[in-house]
């Protein structure tokens, strides 16, 4: 398999033709098919799941994994993957998208500055849409992917560097849904744009 299924730039333009709305403040987004690709800012629409995503135990993580004593919350989202709706993420780096929406995104402590948090509500696997990485991409001088997919129950925590290639497959499943929060804190000083909603 190629590195890239897709461009960098062909990537950025699907992202770019989706739709959205605002629903108590949390963004809903769309795809070109009418699905909802993902909801940025979810804790709009459910409050209580910004005290589940700022837990001690999560937080403690952080903190260790970028070795800071001050962090942002820079993102709370869920991708709501419903059976055989053909939702999916090409290969992406997060960080492409954090410069891209933020210019003057700055890695102030040299390490990616940005850790991602992935906690499945739904169990996660290949066949219902689930996560893959590839964990041999720092190095971007390999032109195929080592793709690693992500088997992930409910109640797992699963801590992504904003450099790792990854993305995801359509949930194939008839009967069985893929929902998975997204969190992320970076090293405060690192973000200068807030992402849209909640």
């Amino acid at each position: 398999m190629k590195r890239y299924e897709k461009s960098r730039e062909e990537t950025f333009k699907d992202f770019q033709l989706e739709h959205f709305f605002f629903l108590e403040g949390s963004r809903v987004v769309l795809n070109t098919k009418k699905a909802i690709a993902r909801i940025n800012g979810c804790c709009g629409i459910e409050p209580d799941l910004s005290q589940f995503i700022q837990s001690p135990k999560i937080l403690y993580t952080f903190f260790e994994l970028l070795g800071t004593n001050d962090l942002e919350h820079l993102i709370a989202q869920i991708h709501p993957k419903l059976p055989v709706d053909q939702v999916a993420f090409p290969a992406h780096r997060d960080i492409d998208f954090r410069k891209s929406f933020d210019p003057e995104w700055q890695d102030i402590l040299g390490n990616g500055s940005w850790v991602i948090c992935i906690l499945p509500i739904d169990p996660m696997n290949q066949n219902n849409g689930g996560l893959w990485i590839d964990p041999k991409s720092f190095n971007e001088s390999s032109s195929d992917m080592d793709i690693f997919w992500v088997d992930a129950q409910p109640g797992d925590l699963f801590f992504l560097h904003p450099y790792i290639l990854h993305g995801s497959g359509p949930n194939e499943s008839r009967d069985a849904s893929r929902k998975t929060l997204l969190t992320g804190f970076c090293a405060y000083g690192a973000n200068h744009r807030a992402y849209p909603g909640a």
